[in-house]
Formats: structure tokens, sequence, C-alpha cells
């Protein structure tokens, strides 16, 4: 058996974690099997040693760990609409639904137009192959060898935004608030609309899923790739039109927003691998 890589040993921590939770919840029985069955993908995943004797697997499974935990990060989300903290979201919308109706106080749907519109969707929808798309990216650069750096930060600051999905209650404010501001409608923001309303969670909205993979997925870019400043720029482009989009598409609160960031910013702070000196907060400069 191999060992663990360390973007491994997060998927582990977040699988223990959900059975945990959910044994202490009470939360459903399959929450608590869907996240042994995962961890034990993972564990089965190193158990297949480094250098077999036949040439394929030699091959085979170093690509399977690059790409085989992708497929789980979906399956630690929806996880989480099954660990539930007894709370309100309407409890929820009164606190920030406030906040957000001063960020829309000048804004009408007109405004933005349809092009500006449809480009926030689109950014929205990406958000879903953003992990894919970084570690393809990773493969043409021809540094496979990273991989693992970009998955250590990818994990670390998705799953945390993930775990606490269960203890923040709440509802999209295009749900709990229907005759407020709405965007325009266009063809992807439909496709958004019918996404979310067939595989997304319903127990939360904080903090927002979408932009904690965003960031997280810039962020692990720029560990693995610091040569290639501009693919992690172009990554943080797409990650800000991300953050607006869950706002504009009222998708998320604005809190959510700015809680995921938050996540995301300490979870690289703590499990890129590298020296935690000025390096870190230099080119945090330098990508933003």
């Amino acid at each position: 058996m191999t060992s663990l890589r360390p973007a491994e040993r997060v998927l582990l921590a977040f699988f223990a974690y959900s059975v945990v939770a959910s044994l202490l919840l009470g939360a459903a029985w399959k929450v608590a099997l869907a996240g042994t069955g995962a961890a034990v993908a993972v564990w089965m995943i190193a158990a297949i040693p480094p250098h077999p004797s036949r040439s394929a697997l030699r091959v085979v499974n170093p690509v399977l760990r690059d790409w085989l935990p992708l497929a789980l990060v979906p399956v630690a989300y929806w996880q989480m609409d099954f660990i539930r903290r007894p709370g309100s979201a309407a409890a929820f919308a009164q606190r920030w639904l406030p906040v957000d109706a001063w960020l829309f106080r000048h804004t009408y749907p007109q405004m933005w137009g349809g092009p500006a519109s449809a480009a926030l969707e689109t950014a929205y929808v990406l958000t879903y192959a953003i992990p894919v798309a970084a570690v393809a990216i990773m493969y043409v650069a021809g540094r496979r060898d990273r991989v693992d750096s970009f998955h250590q930060v990818f994990f670390s600051g998705t799953l945390l935004a993930y775990a606490l999905l269960p203890f923040f209650p709440s509802a999209s404010p295009r749900l709990v608030d229907p005759a407020g501001w709405q965007p325009p409608m266009n063809v992807v923001r439909h496709f958004n609309i019918w996404l979310l309303d067939h595989a997304d969670i319903q127990s939360s909205v904080f903090p927002s899923g979408h932009v904690a993979a965003a960031f997280s997925a810039t962020f692990g870019l720029f560990t693995a790739l610091p040569e290639r400043k501009r693919i992690a720029g172009g990554m943080l482009v797409l990650a800000l039109l991300i953050a607006a989009a869950t706002v504009y598409g009222r998708y998320h609160y604005a809190v959510d927003v700015v809680a995921s960031l938050a996540i995301t910013v300490i979870a690289w702070r703590f499990s890129a691998p590298r020296p935690r000196t000025l390096w870190f907060h230099a080119n945090l400069i330098a990508l933003f």
C-alpha cells in the first residue's frame, strides 16, 4: 500500500467528519454509509502499489489518483443536505436580506443589459467545470507532479466551506424573496435555476460552495503553478465573476460570498505546501 497524499488525507478527514456529524446529529443512516463508502474509495485509490509489475498500472494508478478524487466533491456536497442543525432559514434571511437590498438599492434589471447578464450566468455555471479544468491545465503544462499541491489547497478550502453548511440553515434569496429584485431571464439563467432545483442541496446556502470552489481552485493553481501567474490570474477573473454572479443572480446573499472568500484565504494560508513566511503575503498581494 502506498502512503496517502496530503489531499487524500483531507478527503478522508472530511468524510470522517461527515460520518461523526451524521451520527451525533441523528441524520439519515445514508449519510454515514455514503461517507464511509467515499472514505473507503479514497483508501482503495491509495492502496495500489506505486510500482506494480505491469507497466500499464504504473501509468493508470497516478492518473486515477489525480482525477478520481474530483468525483467525490459532489458526494461531499450532497451529504451536507442530510446533516442539519435545527434552525430557521427565515431567520437567516431576515438578517441578511436588508444588506442585499441596500447593495441593490440603485440597481434594476435593465441596467445590466443582456450580454452582461448572460456573461455572469455563464460564469456561474462554469463553476462545475473548474476543478476538472484546473487539473487539465496542469497536465497540459507538463506539471502532473504538482496536481496534489493543487488538490491540497482546493479540497481544503472547498470542503471546509461544505463542512459549515449544516450549521447555518438558510435558503436562497431568490426563493425567500421572490418579489424582490430579480435579474433578467435568459437561456443560461433558466439552465442554472433548473440545475439548482434538481441537483442543489436545500438545507443551506451559507457559505457559498460555488465561491469556495472557484477561489480554492484559483489559490490552488497559484500554489501549483507559481511560474504561470497569468493562468491563476485568468482563474481569478472567473472566480470574481462567479462571486458577483452568485449575488447578482440572487443565488446567495452577499455575506455568503464574503464568508467563502475568507474561508478559502485561511485554508490557502494553512494548507499550501510551502513555507508560511513573507512568500505567502507577497504573492497574495501580487495575485490581487
